[in-house]
């Protein structure tokens, strides 16, 4: 900025701003339309650029849709194979009690035949050892036959 003195008064010196641009290539005021041309050059170009970024920006974001698509897709087969296979283990295993189910009801009808014959045999087979009081009864019972027996032949009779 530059200042004048502007001479009034011996005393008082006013100070008059002139206006200097801070840019040294301005002339002064231009064609009005040639600053509108370089206005509209301007705003050309950041539109091409932003439209460069955006291109750009949508590329990439395209290439990474696709590529999470195909993941997607192959995460996608993965887990409906995984699913099929559970399926069928789950159909084979059903299978597998079914079958379980059939034989604990035959095995369970030949234990009861097999438990039913035991018993039978156990009825048949079992002997019991007499307790004490009833050998001390027949021994007693025994012993009084044979005195009986012995004083018979001794020509003595039957005690009464």
């Amino acid at each position: 900025q530059a200042l004048e003195n502007v001479a009034g008064d011996d005393d008082s010196v006013v100070l008059q701003q002139t206006a200097q641009p801070e840019d040294a290539s301005y002339n002064g005021q231009q064609d009005s339309a040639a600053g509108i041309l370089a206005l509209l050059e301007v705003a050309e170009s950041d539109y091409k650029k932003l439209e460069q970024e955006v291109t750009t920006e949508e590329q990439v974001s395209a290439s990474e849709y696709s590529q999470y698509m195909q993941e997607s897709k192959i995460r996608k087969a993965v887990l409906e194979t995984e699913v099929k296979q559970k399926q069928e283990e789950i159909t084979r295993l059903n299978g597998s009690i079914s079958g379980g189910e059939t034989d604990i009801k035959e095995w369970s009808g030949e234990l009861d035949k097999i438990n039913a014959y035991l018993d039978q045999l156990n009825g048949a087979c079992s002997f019991k050892a007499p307790t004490f009081e009833e050998r001390a009864k027949r021994r007693k019972a025994q012993l009084e036959s044979l005195q009986n027996a012995l004083a018979i032949l001794e020509g003595e009779g039957v005690p009464t």
